[in-house]
């Protein structure tokens, strides 16, 4: 709730297990954040609890760590050029 004013957000990516290890989460995060900028977005947010380390290499930075239900989350962000 203290992140709510926070956004825009990509939220609820998934890729089926099957198709994993070929880069199609990397599209998908590339293709919203070209939205993004497109749509003059300057910044965008995600969460996660156990996947920074997946968005780190893709340029997200931490921008908070807190407690959710008992695991660390982390808030991170993406400056968009």
């Amino acid at each position: 709730a203290e992140y709510q004013h926070l956004g825009p957000w990509l939220a609820s990516l998934y890729v089926r297990p099957e198709f994993r290890n070929q880069g199609l989460g990397r599209r998908l995060v590339r293709a919203l954040e070209a939205f993004a900028q497109e749509q003059g977005i300057p910044r965008l947010y995600l969460f996660t609890e156990g996947q920074a380390a997946y968005y780190t290499p893709l340029g997200w930075t931490l921008h908070a760590e807190v407690p959710h239900l008992g695991h660390p989350t982390f808030v991170l962000q993406r400056n968009l050029p």
